[in-house]
């Protein structure tokens, strides 16, 4: 009798562990799954933000010699000034 509560006992043991173990790799794959829609997401994600850094790139330097421009413009006109500026003081002067 004994004998017998033990097979049963060790039998059950043995259910659970492989609901176990199946458990454990349903988990597995449901992970690999959800991982896997992941990494696209951020694949995708990643290639905008690449797209969008590239733009970046473009206007800032775009900027950078309007910049310049117009600084050159501006000492320009501003050499301009001094010298009309220079011309009219050795006009009334002389």
């Amino acid at each position: 009798m004994f004998n017998y509560l033990l097979i049963w006992v060790l039998y059950i043991l043995v259910l659970v562990l492989i609901l176990l173990v199946a458990k454990a790799a349903f988990q597995t794959m449901h992970l690999k799954k959800s991982g896997s829609i992941n990494y696209l997401i951020l694949q995708e994600n990643l290639l905008e933000e690449t797209a969008k850094l590239e733009r970046t790139k473009e206007k800032t330097l775009l900027v950078e010699g309007l910049q310049k421009i117009l600084f050159k413009r501006y000492f320009k006109i501003i050499e301009d000034i001094l010298l009309m500026q220079k011309f009219i003081f050795d006009n009334y002067v002389n």
